[in-house]
Formats: structure tokens, sequence, C-alpha cells
């Protein structure tokens, strides 16, 4: 087990992989003799969010992302929060902020792998503890001199207040390693594998969130 590791390339003709010590910067070569790929994944960003830039935008993936936004509401007045995203990240934010004026804005209905009569439910459950806005999108942002937005402008006219927001859109496989030495990218955008998890390449497997799976009833590849 190495942690605060991280590896840069693949060599898949001689089976080795170049690692770097994140700590000294020392690099060292490991050989494998089978490589599994679980790279996982990266939350998706919105242009006009970038939570680089301004820094009350946070994305929520881990444990650390958790702890940004709860140092960030301790040490800020922040009573107005805006989630972007009505899946399982959104609400999840949601249930966690309820004791702040929230809203959530939505691009479609909420859950929407949900039949509708089942995400409607959820709306309407929803609807007496936030400020919902589903079939919207972000269009213009405010921000003051300290670079935190505060204030969004919705696609249909509407207008949030905002001390916070969250970003819950989603993820995207991490796949550059792959990419790098030809590893087959599927039409999902992930890592393409067959039944056996096997890559296009011999001795390579791909699992979990960098990889794509296959659907139950229809055999097709999903992520």
């Amino acid at each position: 087990i190495y942690t605060e590791y991280e590896v840069n390339k693949i060599n898949d003709n001689d089976q080795t992989i170049i690692v770097t010590n994140l700590v000294n910067g020392e690099t060292m070569i490991q050989e494998y003799d089978e490589l599994v790929l679980a790279t996982g994944s990266s939350p998706k960003e919105l242009p006009q969010l970038n939570s680089e830039e301004y820094n009350n935008v946070f994305k929520v993936k881990n444990i650390n992302d958790a702890q940004a936004i709860y140092n960030y509401i301790e040490g800020n007045d922040v009573q107005n929060i805006t989630i972007i995203g009505g899946g399982f990240i959104g609400l999840e934010m949601l249930e966690q902020l309820s004791n702040y004026n929230t809203s959530i804005v939505q691009r479609s209905t909420f859950m929407p792998h949900l039949d509708h009569d089942m995400s409607f439910m959820i709306q309407e459950y929803i609807e007496d503890k936030a400020n919902v806005y589903t079939y919207n999108e972000i269009d213009i942002i405010d921000y003051d001199e300290n670079h935190a937005i505060n204030r969004v402008s919705l696609k249909t006219g509407e207008l949030i207040d905002t001390d916070l927001i969250i970003i819950g859109i989603g993820v995207t496989p991490n796949t550059k390693l792959a990419k790098e030495i030809g590893i087959n990218i599927g039409e999902t955008g992930a890592i393409q594998t067959n039944k056996y998890l096997e890559t296009n390449i011999p001795h390579i497997y791909a699992i979990g969130d960098a990889a794509e799976s296959y659907n139950l009833i229809t055999g097709n590849p999903i992520y």
C-alpha cells in the first residue's frame, strides 16, 4: 500500500508503472503482472461556476469537500444556499443544509432516472423545505470584490440571492492514464471493458467509476 503516491504513466509493453512520491517528489518503477484501473471519477463543473475562481462555489465528492463547505459556513455569514442538481448528491446536500434558506435548481425533474410519478412525489415533498426551480439552469452570475458569487440569474429570468453554491450535477470518469496508452474509451466516455472487466490491452482491467458497466436488461454499455 502506497498512500500519497501518484501513478504518472503506464508502460504496457514492459508491464510497469511510473509512480511519484507526492511528499518528496521521488519516482519509482513498479512492475505488474495484472493491472486494475480504479481511478474513479471527478465532479462535473459548470463553466460559469468555476470553483477555482469563486471561493463560495463547492463540488462534492469526498470528505475533504464536506469539510471545506463546513469551514466556509462557519467562517462566513451564510444564510442563503443554492444547490445545482437534483440527483443523489443534490438531495443529500439539501437534507444536510435544511436549516438554511436553500434553493435547488434542476434542469429536469428530480431524480430523473426514476419514473415521473416517483420523481413528482419527491418534488412535492421538497417544495415544503426549499425553493424549487425545475426545468431551469444558471444563466448569469453576479459576484463581489472577494470573488464570492452573491446572486444568480436563471434561464427563466428569476433571481436567487446566495451566499454559497454547491454543484452536484454528476461525475466524469478519470480516463487520462487509460487514454495515454490507447485503451478504448466507450461511447459513454468511460473506459470500455468486456463482461470480464478486461480492456483492449492485455493484462489491464478497469472497474468502478472509471469504467463502463452493462445494462442487465439490454446488455448495452452504460455508465
